[in-house]
């Protein structure tokens, strides 16, 4: 695959996550995935992970989701949290199929908002209800 193919491929991922943001966008929760501690409608956010969580449950494994969970619930700043994209990359790289590459990156996209110590919190929370959801729906 040359670089031009690489770039398209990319841009593919990214417009799939685009879209599975739009759906959180589109109930007026996707903010609410930064602030959890401040937001009144939590049902609403965790029934719309569950839903994500769900459409992809099986496209990844549950040590790869759980890889990438134990490296950020261990991440004590905002700066080391963007400093694990480029490993997010390199886990959606390895991926066999495109919807375990869009989960990969709809989470690089989730990172890419998170700009303070609370945010951070609460994304590590998101993290950990993505971990349970993909727990309980995935068959692998």
């Amino acid at each position: 695959m040359n670089e031009n193919d690489k770039k398209n491929k990319w841009d593919y991922l990214a417009h799939l996550a685009q879209k599975e943001e739009d759906e959180f966008r589109k109930i007026s929760v996707y903010n609410d995935l930064f602030a959890l501690d401040k937001s009144t409608q939590l049902d609403k956010v965790f029934n719309q992970l569950e839903i994500f969580v769900k459409k992809y449950a099986n496209s990844i494994t549950t040590s790869q989701i759980r890889n990438i969970y134990n490296k950020i619930v261990k991440i004590k700043d905002t700066k080391d949290l963007k400093l694990m994209r480029p490993n997010l990359a390199y886990i959606a790289a390895r991926q066999d199929n495109d919807n375990a590459k869009t989960f990969t990156v709809f989470i690089d996209h989730l990172i890419q908002q998170v700009n303070s110590q609370d945010e951070l919190e609460s994304f590590k929370k998101v993290m950990e209800a993505i971990v349970a959801y993909h727990k309980f729906h995935a068959k692998n």
